[in-house]
């Protein structure tokens, strides 16, 4: 015999997932801001290695001349990829921010015996 319990978090009187909705919305955004600045500096390092020869060479480890644009796009694709992840996180925290009531179903088995 199977039986659901429900694991109710949050009540009208308090508003703990108000507060868990905006502390997971406010860390998504400051971890996007994180990987935004991080993109920029990779953007910043990738101009300044198409002119430098000691820079290709300690960021590429190529010639200036032989940064492709396959290599370019592989650079900037990890931070692209952190960014698509913590604005998937944000959408989750408006979420729970905007639900009354979360139910957690816990499935237990009682055995007779």
């Amino acid at each position: 015999m199977k039986r659901v319990v429900l694991l109710k978090i949050g009540k009208r009187n308090i508003q703990l997932l108000k507060v868990l909705g905006v502390l997971v919305m406010l860390g998504a955004l400051i971890m996007m801001i994180a990987v935004l600045s991080n993109l920029a500096a990779r953007v910043q390092q990738l101009n300044l290695a198409t002119q430098s020869v000691k820079i290709a060479q300690d960021v590429f480890g190529v010639m200036p001349s032989q940064i492709t644009p396959e290599l370019t796009i592989g650079y900037l694709l990890s931070p692209i990829g952190w960014i698509l992840l913590w604005m998937g996180v944000f959408v989750i925290g408006v979420m729970v921010y905007k639900a009354g009531g979360l139910f957690l179903p816990i499935e237990e088995e009682v055995k007779d015996l």
